[in-house]
């Protein structure tokens, strides 16, 4: 079989196209960093490529929850111990309330400490995260736990969130965490072992009962004490509960971290670029090349090749 000066002129030129098409590739590749410019080249990498990207993405949204939940927790923790710090106070005060020689006027100045005390509670409790949602709502974040409305005489009246729907966030795949506590759950519906009691409305109490003091005080003033020994403790359990979750969230964080390391890796395997190995493979092509080119030179002094 003989083949034609054409023939094998043809023969090279396609060898010298491929060959350059091949550089063209490997240039980009040096360009861009990326084993994979072309998708369609190397289809089976391609695909698992972009499932560890998937799996990076939506590692990330996770850390971000966690990020975001972590710091709506941080403020609830500090937002409890200042709760518990008022109620400490107010304690202390019904203790000193309870002493035979105080004056009326003595306990009345104890009473409008208590409303103080009462409305920085009440302040506490309608406290916004740093995206401006009252943080113990409940799922109705964008109405406040409390409202209070003074009439023209002065007297106040509340309105009480008591939404207790805890939202619950999703930290990773299948494991969702709760975001704050309810003021329902804090303190507006405190077990006594009956039907429970509200403490705004029991710090009103007190107040009203230091500012027109009865004969039966000593008696009004323990069964406060045991009021808000009872309330003191259904916070310190919440704020406990809320100590465990961030400690599991802490977990969570960790192993999301290593997971997304894992699959950052998996990805630099599969995408990123070998720039020695690309380098020396631009080189063999480069010869490849220059060969090919010589022998199209050759070729065309040619009229016909040997029957091979």
């Amino acid at each position: 079989m003989r083949i034609s000066t054409a023939q094998q002129q043809a023969m090279v030129l396609q060898d010298l196209q491929n060959i350059s098409q091949h550089q063209l590739e490997g240039w980009n590749q040096v360009a861009t960093g990326k084993q994979i410019t072309q998708p369609a080249r190397a289809p089976g990498s391609w695909t698992h490529l972009q499932s560890v990207h998937r799996e990076i993405s939506q590692t990330n949204h996770y850390l971000d929850s966690i990020t975001a939940l972590t710091s709506q927790l941080q403020l609830e923790d500090t937002l409890l111990q200042s709760y518990t710090g008022y109620l400490q106070d107010i304690r202390a005060l019904v203790l000193q309330a309870n002493n035979p020689g105080l004056a009326a006027v003595d306990l009345a100045t104890l009473g409008q400490q208590v409303v103080q005390w009462r409305n920085a509670i009440i302040g506490l409790l309608n406290s916004r995260d740093a995206e401006g949602y009252y943080l113990f709502s409940g799922s109705r974040t964008s109405t406040p736990p409390v409202t209070v409305a003074t009439a023209s005489d002065g007297s106040e009246s509340f309105t009480f969130n008591k939404n207790n729907d805890i939202r619950q966030i999703t930290v990773a795949s299948d494991i969702t965490m709760s975001s704050t506590d309810s003021a329902d759950s804090l303190c507006f519906t405190v077990n006594d072992g009956g039907s429970g009691f509200n403490v705004i409305l029991m710090l009103g109490q007190i107040a009203q009962t230091l500012q027109a003091p009865p004969a039966s005080l000593s008696t009004l003033l323990a069964g406060y004490l045991v009021q808000l020994d009872q309330a003191q403790n259904q916070a310190g359990s919440i704020h406990a509960a809320l100590g465990t979750r961030m400690k599991a969230l802490d977990g969570i964080r960790s192993d999301l971290h290593e997971a997304r390391l894992y699959f950052q890796e998996q990805a630099g395997q599969l995408g990123d670029l070998d720039y020695v190995s690309a380098i020396s493979h631009l080189n063999q092509q480069k010869v490849q090349y220059e060969a090919a080119l010589k022998g199209l030179s050759e070729v065309a002094n040619l009229s016909l090749f040997d029957y091979l």
